[in-house]
């Protein structure tokens, strides 16, 4: 990195935790150097909680890529939890069925099976990681 140290970026997807990591991080003694993208704090129902803590783990890996595109800094990303990706892939799915009716969604998905479309969206958070070199212009 061009500063010598890695950028950490966190995405806490639980807003309730928000003042326990802060705290964690301070104690550590590393909180001026940790990012921390977080949900609200507020109520909301499950799938609308769901739909934030994906949007939190996507900012959090943008920043991360800022970092290593923009600064060429080396960033790692951390996110706490991604368990809401199967919550809202279950809360779309329910929609498609409602919609397009049973036979137009995949058998495996009215299942709860890992299907190859639900491995497609967990892994648009994953493969976001990379690394970037500047002498290949990406």
């Amino acid at each position: 990195a061009a500063s010598g140290s890695t950028k950490l970026v966190y995405g806490l997807t639980n807003g309730q935790d928000r003042q326990k990591i802060v705290d964690q991080f301070r104690e550590a003694g590393i909180l001026d150097q940790v990012t921390i993208v977080s949900a609200s704090v507020t109520d909301k129902d499950e799938v609308a909680q769901a739909a934030e803590a994906i949007a939190v783990a996507a900012t959090a890996c943008a920043i991360g890529e800022a970092y290593a595109l923009s600064e060429g800094e080396d960033a790692l990303v951390m996110i706490d939890n991604i368990d809401q990706f199967k919550v809202l892939w279950d809360a779309t799915t329910r929609v498609l069925i409602d919609i397009y009716g049973v036979d137009a969604v995949v058998q495996e998905d009215q299942n709860g099976a890992a299907s190859s479309e639900m491995r497609a969206f967990y892994s648009s958070l994953i493969q976001r990681s990379a690394k970037y070199k500047k002498s290949r212009g990406d």
